[in-house]
């Protein structure tokens, strides 16, 4: 946009003046182009065509928050705030280089990486750590229709766990997400807790199966999917050793993690059970199709089972 005299509403504006505020607050704050002081803030001003990227980046931050509950509000807040302090962290130099820096982090689109229809959901994956991708766990999944109160209760939830993508002097921790199926009144989903050392340690990962009923609100059961009159755990013991390669396990743990549905991922194509699961040693995962679980199921599973 010209750096003309007027006003204009933007993601930096917002950031800078409004994000303590409530939404509508917010959304009415604006800087003067004539009195920008830092370089970001005199490279928006200077180049339409950053500009025009801006005011979008601001569209979507609005309508993004207008259409969540507090403490998914607050998590998009927090997560504008690092986004914006990296890109004035980063972005240093003449003018023009950052202006180029500046165009490509408002390029990547940090509000929102998609929005994806799952099941009858619209959910819209919200970007939650300094620089948007694509890739598939990077993102914290809310839905944004229907509305309702288990629809609250879930972006209440996922925020919540994605809250807890923080750093101190020596580790670095982030929230990841991945969908299973996705049903009316039912989501299988997958949260990776992340420990990064500092000091170039690597990655410590453990994942947790919030498999999750929304009405009435409840994690699901073994007994959910799996007939209680059998043994299905010791049954699927030989299938999941034969897979479970990727990470040594004893035969007691393996029974407890194929045992356990916070362990589990149920999917469109079977169940993913992870197992070795801790933040020290990390975690693996086997797939055991439907077709490989069909004979131990319950007769009338509570979830929507592939034919």
């Amino acid at each position: 946009m010209p750096s003309g005299g007027r006003n204009r509403v933007s993601l930096v504006g917002i950031l800078v003046c409004g994000l303590s505020l409530s939404v509508g607050q917010a959304a009415a704050a604006s800087f003067d182009c004539n009195k920008a002081a830092s370089l970001l803030e005199q490279a928006i001003c200077a180049d339409p065509e950053l500009s025009r990227l801006d005011e979008r980046m601001a569209a979507d931050y609005r309508s993004v928050l207008t259409a969540l509950p507090p403490k998914a509000q607050a998590l998009v807040r927090t997560t504008q705030r690092k986004w914006l302090a990296t890109i004035r962290r980063t972005c240093t130099g003449p003018l023009a280089v950052v202006a180029h820096c500046v165009s490509n982090a408002y390029g990547s689109t940090p509000v929102v990486d998609r929005v994806d229809r799952k099941g009858p959901y619209t959910m819209r994956w919200l970007h939650a750590d300094y620089w948007a991708t694509t890739e598939p766990y990077i993102g914290v999944p809310l839905i944004i229709a229907p509305n309702g109160p288990s629809v609250t209760q879930w972006n209440e939830m996922v925020a919540g766990e994605a809250a807890n993508t923080v750093s101190d002097n020596e580790y670095e921790y982030v929230t990841l997400f991945e969908l299973g199926m996705v049903r009316n009144g039912f989501i299988g989903l997958r949260v990776f807790h992340e420990q990064h050392g500092l000091g170039g340690s690597g990655w410590d990962i453990a994942a947790v199966g919030t498999n999750r009923f929304l009405d009435p609100w409840r994690d699901l059961q073994a007994d959910d999917v799996f007939d209680p009159a059998q043994d299905w755990a010791a049954a699927l013991l030989p299938k999941v050793k034969e897979l479970a390669t990727q990470l040594p396990v004893a035969d007691e743990a393996l029974l407890e993690a194929i045992r356990d549905p916070s362990n589990w991922l149920v999917r469109d194509d079977g169940i993913s059970v992870t197992y070795g699961n801790s933040l020290n040693r990390g975690s693996a995962e086997v797939l055991l199709p439907w077709s490989v679980l069909r004979p131990y199921l319950a007769k009338r599973p509570a979830i929507p089972v592939p034919q």
